[in-house]
């Protein structure tokens, strides 16, 4: 498999919990608006990435999520964002990476949600997965989607061979 690589532009939107509405003596369960219409504008940005029949076995998936840099951001860390300018000595340098919600767990959801049924038939399928978030001048994802066959697997300190095909 040819590895498939593209950029979503926009600031990126979490999963969000889900709803719930009575109809009658049923509940229907639902997404919110917000990620419902964020999932529909990835499937239409990944579909001209798709492959012709969809993924199946192992994969190994990267995602970046490119936030955009906060109106509050002192202008020595902008200009380290934007420019990769180093940050004066003394100032702190966990300002750079976004630690404030939404968080890249319910990040990642959202995206493997969208993703299933057009780049891979199942989000289980995702057997290895790296992901980040980061301020940048340009919100988007970038996402790279590899097939995995790891070879062995231990606990933290075993050795793991990693074969990326």
């Amino acid at each position: 498999m040819e590895d498939i690589i593209f950029f979503i532009p926009g600031e990126p939107v979490p999963q969000g919990r889900p709803r719930f509405a009575r109809a009658g003596r049923h509940v229907r369960t639902y997404d919110p608006k917000k990620s419902r219409d964020w999932k529909t504008y990835v499937r239409g940005v990944a579909a001209r990435y798709a492959p012709k029949a969809l993924l199946t076995g192992p994969l190994y998936v990267r995602m970046e999520f490119v936030r955009a840099i906060p109106k509050s951001m002192p202008k020595w860390a902008m200009e380290a964002i934007v420019h990769g300018v180093r940050p004066p000595n003394g100032k702190n340098t966990s300002r750079l990476i976004p630690t404030t919600k939404p968080d890249v767990t319910n990040l990642v959801k959202g995206l493997e949600d969208a993703l299933t049924g057009i780049i891979w038939h199942d989000d289980a399928q995702v057997a290895m997965l790296k992901a980040m978030s980061a301020y940048g001048a340009r919100p988007g994802v970038y996402v790279k989607i590899s097939s995995a066959v790891i070879t062995c697997m231990g606990g933290f300190g075993a050795r793991m061979n990693l074969e990326l095909q």
